[in-house]
């Protein structure tokens, strides 16, 4: 936020809410980009053939060691995760990111038309 407020020459002292600087600059919030990223990642794995290292470690299961207490979070929980709260299906988002036209809604359009 520090540089958003230095690139239109704002301070805390100015008493701006960091949502009105990044309306200002025209800045989704972070949380949009790593989401957008996360699916992005999602679709390119899901486009792999399966002999290629990167699908060949997801798909793979673990076992040995867990350690104590609440497992954390794999990756794709994560995009699960992400998948839910825009309301999309998990067998559609598989064919969608297939056909390079999975999306989310904070995605700006000419992003989409390229896709």
């Amino acid at each position: 936020m520090l540089c958003l407020r230095r690139a239109i020459n704002k301070t805390k002292r100015d008493m701006i809410r960091n949502t009105t600087i990044r309306e200002m600059v025209g800045t989704p919030p972070v949380l949009h980009y790593i989401q957008r990223q996360t699916i992005m990642g999602f679709g390119h794995l899901t486009r792999m053939t399966p002999h290629q290292l990167a699908s060949k470690a997801h798909n793979k299961k673990t076992s040995g060691y867990q350690a104590r207490g609440e497992t954390r979070k794999t990756w794709i929980e994560g995009v699960k995760e992400t998948m839910k709260t825009q309301n999309i299906p998990s067998i559609q988002a598989i064919h969608l990111a297939r056909d390079r036209k999975l999306f989310l809604p904070s995605t700006p359009k000419k992003v989409r038309e390229d896709g």
